[in-house]
Parts: C-alpha cells; structure tokens; sequence
C-alpha cells in the first residue's frame, strides 16, 4: 500500500481506469525509483519517528537492565516472583521487542534505499515481457527483433 500512497508524476499511469483491476499486481512489485525511494524514505521515518518516541536505545538499555534486575529477583526468591514483577518482566519484553523491531525496520530500509539502482521496476519488466529489451535491459533493435522473431 505504501507504494501506492507514494505515487506521482508519471507513475501515476498505473491508476488509469483501464489498469484498476491490475493496479494491486503492479504495486505488488517496484513501480519506479523515485517511488521506491520515496516508500523506503516513508517506511524508515516512520519507524525511526516511532524508535525515537519509545526511547530509542536507551530503551532497549533500561529494558534489558529491568529484565536482568528481576531475573536476579527471581533467581533470589527461587524463581516465586509476585504477579506484579511477572507483569513487569513481561512489559519488559514487550518494550525492548518493540524497540529492536523498530530499529530493525529502519535499518532494512536504509539498507535496501542503498540498492533501488539494481531493482528492476515496472517499466524495464514490461519491455521484457513485451521482449522489447534484451536480458541485460538493452533496447533490442527493429532488426534484432525481426531476426529473433517477434514473441508475445
């Protein structure tokens, strides 16, 4: 859905009325760089906005250190902890998953931002299907495809 929310300029062919019953399978798929770029932007800042708001690693720091301050607890009391420290440890967990999920969402889609240069988007896979573009993403010539000759 991201990918739809993100297009505009000439992206937005796909939203022609003669596409809306395929426009899911498109988006499925990366549509353009700058719409990829513009999801992956969206999707990073909204996971680093939400990282931050939680505490970002401090979080995950003070989680950790309250897991390991009642597990020593639990260990003390021979493993008899009250309802109250249970729901702790377990609001505990739950913060610091939370947290690292968030920062995980951030790092997969910086990282994959890095690689949208060797994504192959709509346009390269329709003139493949249409085998108007070679393996290599070279425009086949008119002769080239008169020897090959022309497959649909």
């Amino acid at each position: 859905v991201i990918r739809l929310v993100q297009m505009n300029a000439t992206d937005c062919f796909l939203l022609e009325a003669l596409f809306r019953n395929e426009v899911w399978g498109h988006i499925n798929l990366p549509v353009s760089e700058m719409n990829e770029r513009n999801a992956c932007t969206s999707m990073s800042g909204g996971a680093r906005a939400a990282f931050d708001a939680l505490g970002g690693d401090d979080a995950i720091t003070s989680a950790d250190e309250e897991i390991a301050t009642i597990g020593t607890q639990a260990l003390e009391l021979g493993a008899e902890l009250p309802i109250s420290d249970l729901r702790r440890l377990t609001a505990s967990f739950a913060r610091r998953s939370e947290a690292l999920s968030l920062r995980a969402c951030v790092v997969y889609f910086d990282t994959y931002a890095e690689t949208l240069g060797d994504v192959e988007y709509y346009q390269e896979r329709r003139l493949r299907g249409l085998n108007l573009i070679d393996d290599d993403g070279k425009p086949m010539t008119f002769d080239e495809m008169l020897s090959e000759g022309w497959k649909e």
